[in-house]
């Protein structure tokens, strides 16, 4: 073949195929609704998607493995019975990477609603096969050129690979999700590390999948490899009634709490509503403080390309979502710090209180290790004590 006339691809040459809900077209998800005919049938598809990856990553696997053999010992590298087992596995997969092209045809020809989102894909698979064919060279005639024939057929498999993982990982990563609690994380490279050729396209998959939110029930983390997990959008008011819950219930006990240790009456109700009146605007401002500090972080994220591609700012809601548990441990840091700031009597003009919201993570950490240092200490006098005895 020609090689001015082969066009190179990469992994990301292959994301225009964009899986709609969970790998699949809309359409056919609606359709799921409608009987089990349809999901059965997308089972199928997407199994035979699955094994057609399985026979060209095994294949890649045997050919990846002689050619390594070429390059480090020369066209001789490779004994009579190496060969012999890899004309073996290579006639196997031939044979199971056809059959499974002619079923797949076969299947989208009886269903026009696959065959409308994937027929291209299929036909990539083919085309692609085509040329592995092609330019397989005879292991006991090699080529001069032995290692540059098997790249390519290399090359060519791992296209193959990675488009059936295009169709079909959104699916697995859906699977995988719908077993974790909101706000918990999926890692997708240990999840899924074994369905792809190169750590390239798991890194393009995240890339797609973080591209496409709506393919997964998810919020995407590139850098860390982690997906996790969101509820629908019928549930996530619930997480946000939560913490606006958290943060009003939670002032409302620390402001009493303060008032009381000031020696401050809170009752009767009008008793109360003085303390309330007396610390409501401090804890606001410490509250604004710590939400300032959140924000500046994610406008901090979107400026640092390289550093992380979760895009905090991109949609804060979801972000709340998804970070609702330390949401929660940092509200019981901000009361903690504020009960403590105003017990000490400590300034209260507005912006130092601001800053202590905006500093309250570094104030935690004071309280905490103060609190740990003091019952060390404690403990340890009383293991002296105890040992007099």
């Amino acid at each position: 073949m020609d090689e001015q006339s082969e066009r190179k691809t990469s992994p990301g040459d292959v994301v225009q195929y964009q899986p709609g809900k969970a790998g699949t077209p809309p359409a056919l998800d609606n359709l799921e609704h409608s009987g089990n005919a349809t999901v059965l049938k997308k089972a199928r598809f997407q199994g035979l998607i699955r094994s057609l990856r399985a026979e060209a990553q095994n294949l890649y696997t045997s050919i990846h493995d002689i050619r390594m053999k070429y390059s480090e010992h020369g066209k001789n590298a490779c004994t009579v019975e190496k060969i012999s087992t890899h004309k073996a596995i290579f006639e196997f997969n031939k044979k199971e990477i056809e059959t499974l092209l002619g079923t797949i045809h076969q299947f989208l020809e009886d269903n026009p609603p696959f065959y409308a989102w994937s027929g291209d894909v299929v036909v990539h698979f083919g085309n692609k096969w085509e040329r592995v064919i092609m330019i397989a060279p005879d292991l006991e005639n090699p080529p001069d050129n032995i290692c540059d024939v098997l790249e390519k057929c290399e090359k060519y498999l791992c296209e193959i690979v990675y488009l059936c993982d295009v169709v079909t990982v959104p699916d697995r990563v859906s699977e995988h999700l719908a077993q974790l609690k909101a706000g918990y994380a999926l890692n997708f490279h240990d999840e899924f590390h074994d369905e792809f050729c190169l750590k390239e396209q798991e890194e393009e998959m995240l890339k797609f999948l973080a591209r496409h939110p709506t393919c997964i029930d998810g919020l995407v983390d590139i850098s860390q490899g982690l997906i996790f997990k969101v509820d629908r959008k019928s549930k996530r008011w619930q997480s946000y009634a939560r913490i606006i819950g958290a943060v009003t219930v939670a002032g409302i006990i620390t402001i009493a709490g303060v008032a009381m240790f000031k020696g401050q009456a809170i009752f009767p109700l009008l008793a109360f509503y003085t303390a309330m009146s007396q610390f409501f605007i401090p804890y606001t401002l410490i509250i604004c403080g710590a939400v300032a500090h959140i924000i500046i972080g994610g406008i901090k994220e979107i400026q640092s390309s390289d550093s992380r591609p979760l895009k905090a700012v991109d949609d804060w809601m979801l972000w709340i979502h998804v970070k609702e548990v330390p949401i929660l441990r940092g509200i019981a840091v901000i009361c903690i710090g504020f009960a403590v700031l105003m017990a000490a009597n400590a300034p209260t003009d507005y912006f130092t209180l601001f800053i202590a919201g905006y500093s309250i993570d570094s104030i935690g950490d004071l309280v905490v290790n103060k609190f740990d240092t003091v019952l060390t200490a404690k403990g340890d006098a009383l293991k002296t004590s105890l040992s007099k005895e």
